[in-house]
């Protein structure tokens, strides 16, 4: 089992600000939010985190948009 990573971390953290910030629509944006920060290691965790209230939107915020953009993010700003 891996230890948990900053970028981890950070990815349910930002997860569970958004969803407490705006109940429904926080959940797209938690989800989103959790995948941005997390995309480099266990995405599948940021998908989760986003949806308590609203699962479905949550889960494709988080697990398409967010790893791909946050995905994006990495690559460019290690330049690989």
């Amino acid at each position: 089992m891996r230890e948990l990573t900053v970028d981890q971390i950070n990815m349910v953290a930002g997860g569970a600000f958004w969803e407490d910030v705006t109940e429904i629509f926080g959940s797209a944006a938690g989800g989103t939010a959790g995948g941005f920060e997390g995309a480099e290691e266990g995405a599948t965790i940021g998908l989760g985190v986003g949806g308590p209230v609203g699962a479905i939107i949550g889960a494709g915020a988080g697990g398409v948009l967010g790893y791909l953009a946050g995905k994006a993010v990495v690559i460019a700003a290690r330049g690989h």
